[in-house]
């Protein structure tokens, strides 16, 4: 499947509520710490979905794993920008990468 279907996907399901927005945040960060290596091409859908989410809630990061994984991201591309700025944003409040 491709990454902009999941990421329009879960965007719409954003939109029905702050409880939606909510799992759907927490969905892509648990997604982010499970991910090893080197970034699926398209995972920047995810991260502008995430950056968006995490800016309307007014807080940042929530699992350690996923600001772990966002911080080896690199290069100068949409993925490592985005990165970059969610990790900026706010540092998790759970260090727990199984949560």
């Amino acid at each position: 499947m491709k990454g902009s279907r999941i990421a329009a996907a879960l965007t719409d399901a954003a939109r029905v509520s702050t409880a939606h927005a909510e799992v759907v945040s927490t969905l892509i960060e648990h997604t982010l710490a499970g991910l090893h290596g080197t970034p699926p091409a398209d995972v920047h859908l995810l991260l502008g979905a995430l950056s968006d989410l995490l800016a309307d809630a007014g807080r940042g990061l929530r699992l350690g794993g996923a600001a772990a994984y966002l911080s080896a991201v690199e290069g100068s591309g949409k993925a490592a920008t985005l990165a970059r700025s969610l990790v900026r944003a706010g540092r998790p409040t759970n260090n727990d990468d199984d949560d």
